[in-house]
């Protein structure tokens, strides 16, 4: 498959362009897979590591036991949720934007920037309707053809760009394999009567919440692009409509050729041309 450059040539005013642009790279998936994947596995181990060592060397009458399960259980899906709430935000174009405006609310170029980066950016889908539609109205027929052109073409582009592959599916078993193996081989304080299944449940939950993260992605982007679909229709709407041609302009080959074979002969004569009949039997 050939390589979809994103974001796409962005119609921006050169000099208020106030993102940093070495981060658009990360616009298309603002929470990459793999490093979420790393990182819910080594959260995974680290919290049973911990568990494992509270179980043996504090007292269960100094604290309860229920409790730090509970307690380790839950912090691998607290810290993955708020990295995937948090830095998204990080690669976001719209803060300098929105703080320009602050500033200059009246400044329609930067309203224009602040709009063409939150179409490219997968998590500013909201804020890119807002913008377009507030200032749809003022913008003339060619900005809103440039508009609309542009729309088109992230919507197009990020249908072209796989948000997960094979690779990343067999990244999520070889996650959950390395669990199960770590568990069960390098944590000796578990009980081994019961070491299978405890490895082969931490495992599973494992692979359960790398699945959720796979939804959360496939997500966010069939929202962005419905968003963007949204944006096409009222552009269309707003676009002046192309005169069709009428049924009767409308010629085949043949009705060409007689025309062009009447106006060849109108040049040459203008004496009705004489039809010669072929001769008859008697004659």
């Amino acid at each position: 498959m050939p390589v979809v450059f994103y974001p796409p040539n962005m119609p921006l005013y050169a000099q208020f362009i106030l993102h940093r642009r070495h981060l658009e790279r990360y616009w298309a998936s603002p929470v990459p897979f793999m490093p979420m994947v790393i990182l819910a596995t080594l959260l995974f181990i680290g919290s049973i590591w911990g568990l494992d060592i509270v179980r043996d060397h504090i007292m269960p009458s100094m604290i309860n036991p229920q409790l730090v399960t509970i307690i380790f259980s839950l912090l691998p899906p607290l810290i993955i949720m708020g990295v995937m709430l948090i830095f998204p935000h990080l690669s976001s174009p719209v803060w300098p934007y929105q703080l320009a405006m602050l500033h200059d609310q009246e400044n329609k170029q930067i309203r224009w920037n602040l709009a063409v980066v939150a179409t490219a950016h997968l998590y500013c889908g909201s804020i890119a309707q807002t913008e377009w539609l507030s200032q749809i109205l003022s913008l003339n027929g060619e900005d809103r053809e440039r508009a609309f052109s542009y729309i088109k073409g992230v919507r197009s582009r990020l249908q072209q760009i796989h948000v997960l592959t094979l690779s990343d599916v067999i990244l999520c078993f070889a996650a959950s394999a390395t669990v199960f193996l770590v568990t069960f081989l390098l944590f000796p304080n578990r009980n081994r009567q019961y070491s299978q299944i405890e490895s082969l449940l931490d495992a599973v939950i494992l692979m359960l919440v790398i699945s959720l993260l796979m939804l959360y992605l496939l997500l966010q982007r069939w929202q962005h692009i419905r968003r963007l679909i949204e944006l096409e229709n009222v552009f269309e709407e707003l676009l002046p409509a192309k005169k069709p041609v009428a049924p009767g302009q409308v010629e085949d080959e043949v009705e060409q050729w007689h025309r062009e074979q009447e106006a060849q002969w109108s040049q040459t004569t203008t004496k009705k041309p004489t039809i010669d009949y072929p001769p008859a039997p008697w004659e």
